[in-house]
């Protein structure tokens, strides 16, 4: 029943915000953080793998992705499918959640220099998130950045009650 702390120090300024919950709702959050990543990882692999010709295409007229864009465009899906196995096994779920993240920036950081080098081509990731233009590319990735931090941040805490609890 303790979900937020709060110290108070003078005229009500506060000095420092700790949020704490439940260890099963830390799991319960962090699987949700999990199977959305694995969700939209086998989503967007499956409809390059479905679409491998055209991605490779894609992937060899993108800047800097000339020389290697075909063996990228393969790398990419299975990337996505070995980061959802290990989103999917207890012991590796924190591993994958920072791989996932990293994937999330490598891809965040692209979008943002093939935007500022003005490059002109349709998004292939995939489905309805193709779809989006580069710019709403680029926030709708960062918001899986934060997601993937937030599940790193809960999957720590929770380790870390859990260890804990072991130790008691």
């Amino acid at each position: 029943m303790h979900l937020l702390h709060m110290e108070k120090t003078g005229l009500s300024k506060i000095r420092h915000v700790k949020f704490t919950c439940p260890a099963k709702t830390m799991a319960i959050m962090v699987d949700v953080i999990t199977y959305i990543f694995i969700a939209l990882f086998i989503y967007t692999a499956t409809d390059k793998l479905m679409n491998l010709i055209n991605f490779q295409e894609f992937m060899v007229k993108m800047v800097l992705m000339n020389p290697i864009g075909n063996y990228v465009a393969i790398l990419i899906p299975v990337s996505e499918i070995f980061i959802s196995l290990l989103l999917l096994l207890p012991k590796t779920k924190h591993i994958g959640l920072y791989t996932s993240c990293g994937l999330m920036v490598v891809f965040t950081a692209y979008l943002v220099y093939v935007r500022i080098a003005g490059e002109v081509l349709p998004c292939h990731c995939g489905g309805v998130i193709s779809s989006l233009t580069w710019t709403e590319h680029i926030y709708f990735n960062i918001g899986l950045i934060v997601l993937a931090l937030t599940g790193i941040k809960l999957k720590t805490r929770f380790n870390i009650l859990k260890q804990k609890q072991l130790n008691l």
